[in-house]
């Protein structure tokens, strides 16, 4: 009798074992899981494709900005549901969550039509040489038409800041900096979100105009010969990056 009491016993405390080890590798999958899903898409075989394109010129420089591109979540999980245009909470929170993709791109000029939920970060360098003789520094007006929020920053000077929802037809949704500049090569970054986007009517653009008088360049979208990157911008960053 207390032979099969001890057996029922083992019996017991064994199943109670095996469940105890699955349940703990199930755990553990599933931490895995939830570590890896912020960098869902991994960039690195991009970049490596990118780098080993044809272009680079002698200075290690290529046409075109860097585009990164990131998925965010779908109305911000109920936080900016449909029947609300301004959400209440920090769209620094929201943004530049998961990794889609990157791209060379000739300029920023973009319509977004109905595309809701991402953000996109440019970076490269900006080329104020002048065409002529002159070679002093010069003052220029920059310009971001967008919906929704954008940023601008201009070697380590921020030229336009406005991380906020707003709206196309909003005319407030056309930012404007100033920056004096030396004739030469720059670092630019413009950032972008599109939150949402409505079915009927939105364009969600993002377009990067100049202007500078002394240079006699009138306002105009930054044209792609001014624009180009290197190796290094070809590495994608997650959050905001002047926290």
């Amino acid at each position: 009798m207390e032979r099969r009491a001890w057996k029922r016993t083992v019996g017991i405390f064994g199943c109670l074992a095996v469940t105890l080890v699955f349940a703990g590798q199930a755990q553990a999958r599933d931490k895995t899981k939830k570590k890896a899903a912020p960098r869902a898409e991994d960039p690195g075989r991009e970049v490596k494709d990118l780098k080993a394109e044809t272009g680079w010129d002698e200075t290690g420089h290529r046409s075109g900005l860097v585009a990164h591109y990131y998925r965010d979540p779908v109305k911000w999980d109920d936080h900016w549901p449909e029947n609300i245009s301004v959400p209440g909470v920090d769209p620094d929170d929201w943004t530049f969550t998961t990794y889609r993709y990157t791209r060379i791109e000739p300029l920023i000029n973009h319509q977004f039509i109905r595309r809701g939920w991402f953000s996109v970060r440019w970076t490269g360098e900006l080329d104020t040489s002048p065409a002529g003789k002159r070679k002093k520094e010069a003052e220029y007006t920059f310009r971001l038409w967008a919906d929704d929020g954008c940023r601008l920053r201009i070697g380590n000077k921020s030229v336009i800041d406005d991380w906020r929802p707003c709206s196309e037809e909003d005319e407030t949704s056309l930012r404007t900096g100033k920056i004096t500049l030396q004739p030469g090569k720059h670092r630019i970054e413009v950032e972008y979100f599109q939150g949402q986007s409505l079915k009927k009517k939105d364009r969600d653009p993002i377009k990067l105009y100049w202007e500078c008088k002394a240079r006699k360049i009138p306002m105009q979208i930054v044209p792609a010969s001014h624009l180009s990157h290197t190796a290094e911008d070809l590495v994608a960053e997650f959050g905001r990056k002047d926290r």
